[in-house]
This record gives C-alpha cells, structure tokens and sequence, in this order.
C-alpha cells in the first residue's frame, strides 16, 4: 500500500506536467493556426515547374509536403544528424535536391553551434542549431564547421522565380532576408514563410523590427515573419 501511494504521489506531478504541456500545444496551435492555412493554401497553388525552397529543412517534414506537388524543391540544412534523416526522408523524390550547407551572406565555412544538450539526443536537439552564437540554448563551445552558400548567388544561379519560400534558421533569417531586400531578390518570391527569433535571441529584438519596418515600407507582404 505504502509503495502504491508511493508511486501515485511521484506520478502526480508528472501528470500535471503532461496536462500543462498539452494545453500550451493546443494554445499554440490555435495561435498559429492561421499561418499555418496560409502556408497550406500556397502549398496548393504548387504543382511541376514551380520552384520551392526549404531553408532549414531539418528532419523534411516540410520538405516533403512541398516535394509531393511536383515542385522542383531545394533543401538546406547544415546540422549533420538532420541532414541524415532528412535525406532518407526525401529519397524517393527526384524533384528534390539537398544541400548539406548553410544559407549566409557571404559564402566560406561558418560555425554552427549545437544545442547544449546535443550529445543526450543529437537528432531531437538538432533543430536548435544555430549560427547564431548567442542563441539561448546553444553551446559556443560545441560546434560544426559547415559550408555556406551565399543566399544571393544562389538565387540568382537558379534564374527562374521562387514560388514559396520556408526559412527557420534560428536567428541567421534577419541577415539574410535583410540581404536579399539589398539587391531586389525578394521581389522574385511569391510567398515566404519566415520564423523570426528574437524572442529566444535579445541581441535580434532591435535588428528584427527594423527588419519589420524596412518590409512595411517595401510593401513586401509576400514576406510574414510569423511563420511557427
């Protein structure tokens, strides 16, 4: 009996825990739910000759959704781990293909710091990647070199229109969206989806507005920043 009650008093907050983790899942979904529909009612328009990129693909859930229209899709993510899974994810569509690199804006080898909790669970903390050093929750000691290709160069080898655009990059968005805006490439995207980090990144809080602001006034609305 002692051990029963035992057991159930060390379960209990466990099981609150779960119940509050599952109510804030439900808020977050709810809050971007609509990001979400808009994201899917362009995913729609997708079909062969469309051009799609995934800017921090991770494992492909994303990947994969824009590979099933037909779509020439690119791919980026640096992260090794994911880079694995995500390959295996996309292995049977031919209308894909992946870089193992990061987007940057100037393009040579960049550190991208891992998670501090990386070696526990490489592929589960491999979202969290970043080469952004001052990023939260990731170590400026534990990190990759990986290659970066040059956001505008590369968009500009492609030659033909960006249809749809996903970019979470964990903090390395700002720079790049910010470069694209300098020499006009933005005006080639149709729609894109962007996950901003200042939330998690303070030194982004100020860059992050004035990214805000600088759209606005550009009448950029193919670009939202409220991308989850």
């Amino acid at each position: 009996m002692r051990c029963s009650r035992a057991r159930l008093w060390f379960n209990a907050p466990m099981e609150i825990l779960s119940w509050l983790r599952s109510i804030d899942r439900a808020r977050r979904n709810r809050r971007f739910q609509g990001q979400r529909e808009a994201f899917d009612a362009v995913l729609r328009t997708l079909g062969p000759g469309d051009l799609a990129l995934d800017c921090g693909a991770n494992v492909g859930e994303y990947t994969v959704r824009m590979a099933r229209t037909g779509a020439t899709v690119h791919a980026f993510e640096p992260n090794r781990v994911a880079f694995d899974a995500l390959s295996t994810a996309v292995a049977g569509f031919p209308n894909v293909t992946l870089h193992h690199a990061a987007l940057v804006t100037s393009a040579g080898p960049v550190k991208l710091y891992l998670h501090h909790r990386a070696k526990s669970d490489p592929l589960l903390r491999s979202v969290s990647s970043s080469l952004i050093v001052d990023k939260s929750n990731v170590s400026p000691e534990d990190f990759e070199m990986v290659e970066g290709i040059d956001i505008v160069a590369f968009m500009r080898e492609l030659g033909a229109p960006v249809k749809l655009l996903k970019m979470d990059v964990e903090g390395a968005e700002v720079g790049l969206i910010n470069r694209l805006l300098d020499v006009g490439l933005h005006e080639g995207i149709g729609h894109a989806f962007v996950e901003v980090h200042d939330r998690s990144v303070p030194s982004l809080r100020e860059p992050t507005q004035a990214l805000r602001e600088r759209l606005a006034a550009l009448g950029a609305t193919n670009f939202r920043l409220d991308w989850r």
